[in-house]
């Protein structure tokens, strides 16, 4: 069994999986943080429910019904008896199978996302992504950045650079603090691309990583490290 969370950025909540696996039914009663609060009936012990949040579970009810948006959002992991104040409300139901109720929390959580849109965007191509981002609709931009950025980390090189081509059209203040990291990698093409983008916007914190990578053994590479340091010696 895996465990999920909400992570609350600004204005989008991100889904995750904790590894390794962690039962819900074993957490700690009563448990609060930022994002989760897991429940505990005083004959029945831990309950099998665990409530998404950001704020006090009260609070958060009353936002509820002023904003007329997801503020709390029930998971439930097993058959049991749910608590009176959650019992009206929609929640994600993981007892049929992980991977429908991992569904059905996305999509209550998430903004309309367009596979269309999102296609575009992580096109790798310069044009395609500002058509696509200015097809995106205000209360989705963050839903997009937040899926391209998480792609930055991802195991698939052609999605990396993809991420970084859009970021770079999209937001630079978000792409700036992953480059160096890129930098480092061993990858050419990502390692390439970052580089490129660190001369780009004139990062005076990657000269490092643009100095050592001057000395790599791929020509590629080095060619790319050395037109990033005329740019950040020339700003």
């Amino acid at each position: 069994m895996h465990s999920i969370f909400a992570h609350q950025s600004e204005r989008f909540l991100e889904l995750t999986e904790s590894k390794p696996e962690r039962d819900l039914s074993k957490e700690k009663p009563g448990l609060k943080s930022k994002n989760c609060y897991t429940g505990e009936d005083e004959q029945k012990g831990p309950l099998d429910w665990m409530v998404i949040f950001s704020i006090s579970l009260s609070t958060a009810l009353v936002k509820e019904l002023e904003k007329q948006s997801v503020y709390v959002l029930p998971l439930l992991h097993r058959k049991c008896d749910i608590p009176i104040l959650l019992r009206e409300k929609v929640y994600a139901d993981f007892t049929t199978s992980y991977e429908d109720g991992l569904q059905s929390l996305a999509d209550r959580l998430a903004p309309e996302v367009d596979a269309l849109i999102l296609k575009g965007l992580m096109s790798d191509n310069y044009q395609t992504v500002r058509l696509s981002w200015n097809k995106a609709t205000d209360s989705s931009r963050q839903a997009y950045i937040a899926i391209i950025k998480n792609k930055l980390s991802s195991d698939f090189n052609e999605e990396k650079r993809a991420a970084m081509t859009a970021l770079y059209i999209i937001d630079r203040n978000i792409l700036r603090p992953h480059l160096v990291g890129l930098a480092s990698g061993s990858e050419t093409t990502v390692v390439r691309n970052a580089l490129l983008y660190i001369g780009e916007l004139c990062m005076k914190e990657g000269i490092s990583i643009v100095s050592q990578k001057m000395s790599d053994g791929t020509p590629h590479i080095r060619a790319a490290a050395r037109d990033a340091y005329k740019k950040l010696q020339y700003k």
